[in-house]
C-alpha cells in the first residue's frame, strides 16, 4: 500500500509525460484525501455528484479529467 506522499510524488512524476491540467490534478489530490480518510480501502466510492460540488466543475469535466488520470495510470474506475 502507498501513501499519501508517495501517491503526490508519484503525481508529480507521471505529470513530466502526461498532460494533466489543474483540473486533473484536483481531482487527484481530492481522490487521495477521499481515500486517506477511508482508511485507505482498496476501493471506494463517491458519487459524480459530490466530486463535481467539491471541485466546482461540471461532470462533463470530472469524466475527462478522470479518464486523464486513468489513461496516465494513476487511478482505476469502474
Amino acid at each position: 500500500m502507498k501513501t499519501g506522499y508517495e501517491l503526490a510524488k508519484n503525481l508529480r512524476k507521471i505529470r513530466r509525460r502526461y498532460c494533466l491540467n489543474s483540473t486533473d490534478q484536483a481531482l487527484f489530490y481530492e481522490l487521495v484525501a477521499i481515500c486517506n480518510e477511508e482508511g485507505w480501502p482498496d476501493i471506494f466510492r463517491i458519487s459524480n455528484s459530490e466530486l463535481c460540488s467539491y471541485l466546482r466543475v461540471s461532470e462533463n469535466t470530472l469524466v475527462k479529467s478522470r479518464q486523464q488520470l486513468i489513461d496516465a495510470g494513476l487511478i482505476g474506475f469502474k
